[in-house]
């Protein structure tokens, strides 16, 4: 009679374990802990630089030019030598998009280019200003200092690519991007028909 009666109590054993088990499982899951290691890191999103000032941009442009051009730079040069000095200076003027940009030789510049700033800033095009009309542009009342500036550093650029370049030629470049900077620099105070000083730079131009 043991022997019948322990049948159903082991199948009772048997399916209690099991129904015990089977609620078990839920409460097995739910304790397990995190998966070890740092928490996966979201990409964070890149910080935009803030666009530069274009104005201040041409000025800092133009001051590096003019670091090029100084009497003392260009003193005892030979016409090898001052045809890399300008050519230095077009790369700053014009930037590496230039027509006229040369990677063979140094560009102390920021690789825009003191034209692509003047653009901004005037919301003109170089192209807009024939060359042919550019001294009389220069000198003419009817356009606000920021547009004259571009003016006279388009007549710089065109004197430093042209042929041949000489001392004077890099000198009479000198002058006009002195008067582009000092427009610059004066514009925001300076109404347009108060640039009295390019109407003299240019003039030197001719008797040169």
């Amino acid at each position: 009679m043991n022997v019948r009666r322990s049948g159903p109590r082991w199948m009772r054993w048997l399916v209690t374990g099991m129904a015990l088990s089977l609620m078990a499982l839920p409460a097995v899951h739910a304790q397990q802990p995190p998966p070890s290691g740092p928490a996966p890191q979201v990409p964070a999103e890149p910080s935009q630089p803030s666009p530069a000032d274009p104005r201040a941009s041409a000025v800092d442009q133009l001051k590096v030019a003019l670091d090029q051009v100084s009497e003392e730079n260009i003193s005892g040069k030979s016409d090898r030598e001052l045809g890399q000095v300008a050519q230095s200076v077009v790369n700053v003027l014009e930037g590496s998009s230039g027509e006229h940009f040369n990677a063979e030789v140094a560009n102390p510049g920021d690789g825009t280019g003191a034209i692509v700033y003047l653009e901004q800033v005037t919301g003109r095009k170089a192209s807009d200003f024939p060359e042919d009309q550019l001294e009389s542009m220069a000198t003419s009342s009817d356009h606000p200092p920021e547009v004259q500036a571009l003016v006279h550093v388009l007549m710089a650029d065109s004197l430093l690519t042209g042929a041949p370049v000489t001392a004077d030629t890099v000198l009479l470049a000198a002058d006009h991007l002195n008067e582009a900077l000092g427009l610059l620099e004066s514009g925001a105070t300076t109404a347009p028909g108060a640039s009295g000083s390019g109407s003299s730079s240019t003039g030197s131009g001719g008797s040169g």
